[in-house]
């Protein structure tokens, strides 16, 4: 009994490792406070956030109404004063308290007041219809992203549960560990070729997202998208969209080849070990039956 539940354990460990793996990586990037954080002030996010806004959805200069020209330069100003960075980060921190409590929905909510304040006061000066100029900025911006990204359901699931599914995979291996010593010191092998095993396609990955270029995978995304507005915006080799877009590529392909790297190597480094050091102990003579 002890070797059928070894090897429906190695089975199970080889078969789900990879994905596993996979949305831990994912999630740690995207789906926590601190990595969201940290790819923001990395790719100097906020910034060139401001410089977008203002170039690319605020260059109404080309237009002949003086009126359109007046509310670009005054929104223009208030972007500069507007305190960016600590908006964004308090909706982010936001965001994940009400994921931890909400399953029903996954939103993101962003507090437009503050930036209504600032408007407010740079519009005083000028002649501009103020109250119908005001009304038209909401106070709040929100998006569901379950109506928006199907799979976020997995991620967001994955991180109310994070815990309970680590613990869960780690006592996976304890208990194969555990059943392969009961069994015999032989039956290690079982043990560290599951290892060596799961490690390998890890290592592909690896070797994949190295391979791969930022351009190729903004190239995807533009593809997969369906505006026409954002498309052109994302293919525009000048835009500052994509200079954007490229960055935050860039950081998530270095984060996932760090973390790959590790989690690759590790493995097939004590999986190899392990194998070499039963090879040249003595064990009992048993091999390991593949119908047990």
């Amino acid at each position: 009994m002890l070797k059928f539940f070894a090897w429906f354990i190695a089975i199970l460990l080889f078969l789900i490792t990879f994905s596993f793996v996979f949305i831990e990586n994912i999630g740690s990037i995207f789906f926590s406070p601190k990595g969201i954080k940290q790819a923001l002030d990395e790719t100097n996010f906020y910034s060139q956030s401001k410089s977008i806004i203002k170039n690319n959805v605020l260059s109404l200069d080309d237009l002949n109404d003086q009126e359109i020209v007046e509310v670009s330069d005054i929104l223009n100003r208030t972007i500069d004063e507007y305190d960016f960075q600590s908006e964004t980060k308090k909706t982010i921190d936001d965001f994940f308290e009400n994921l931890k409590t909400n399953t029903n929905t996954v939103l993101i909510t962003y507090d437009l007041r503050a930036f209504k304040t600032i408007f407010l006061k740079n519009i005083k000066e000028s002649d501009l219809p103020k109250d119908d100029i005001i009304k038209s900025i909401p106070d709040e911006w929100r998006v569901d992203l379950k109506k928006q990204l199907p799979g976020i359901n997995v991620l967001s699931f994955y991180f109310r549960n994070h815990i309970y599914i680590f613990v869960a995979y780690f006592i996976l291996w304890l208990l194969l560990f555990l059943f392969c010593i009961l069994i015999s010191k032989k039956y290690l092998n079982l043990f560290f070729i599951t290892l060596l095993l799961c490690s390998l396609p890890l290592f592909g990955l690896y070797i994949l997202f190295y391979l791969l270029r930022p351009s190729e995978v903004i190239n995807f995304i533009t593809a997969g998208l369906t505006g026409e507005v954002t498309r052109e915006a994302l293919s525009q080799g000048g835009s500052g969209l994509k200079t954007l877009v490229e960055s935050l590529t860039i950081y998530v392909k270095n984060q996932l080849l760090s973390l790959l790297f590790w989690q690759s190597l590790i493995p097939m480094v004590v999986s190899i070990i392990g194998l070499v050091i039963i090879k040249f102990v003595k064990t009992d003579s048993r091999k390991i039956p593949l119908n047990d």
